[in-house]
């Protein structure tokens, strides 16, 4: 099991999003779901695409939250934390 931390870069575009007002209850259930099953080292279903990420986020993981809404994560290796790096659309995360 991780310990859930949050960067403040995460902190912001959650911010973000939920001042959008596009974020729907079904959206936030997803979420948790997720970084309750990241947390808890299970392997997320395919359909959340979770893959790792190369270049500049070398190191991070990435899956879909829904079909534009991102979350880019890391568990530190050696570490006890999952770190939620970031959230939000494709072009919000990567430019």
């Amino acid at each position: 099991m991780y310990i859930v931390r949050r960067t403040k870069v995460f902190e912001r575009s959650l911010r973000r999003l939920n001042r959008s007002g596009k974020i729907k209850q079904s959206t936030i259930d997803t979420f948790d779901y997720v970084v309750n099953a990241l947390a808890k080292g299970a392997v997320l279903d395919m359909h959340f695409k979770d893959h790792a990420l190369r270049g500049e986020y070398e190191g991070m993981r990435e899956c879909y939250i829904q079909s534009d809404l991102l979350l880019v994560y890391k568990i530190e290796s050696g570490s006890i934390f999952l770190v939620l790096v970031n959230i939000g659309s494709h072009s919000q995360i990567f430019g």
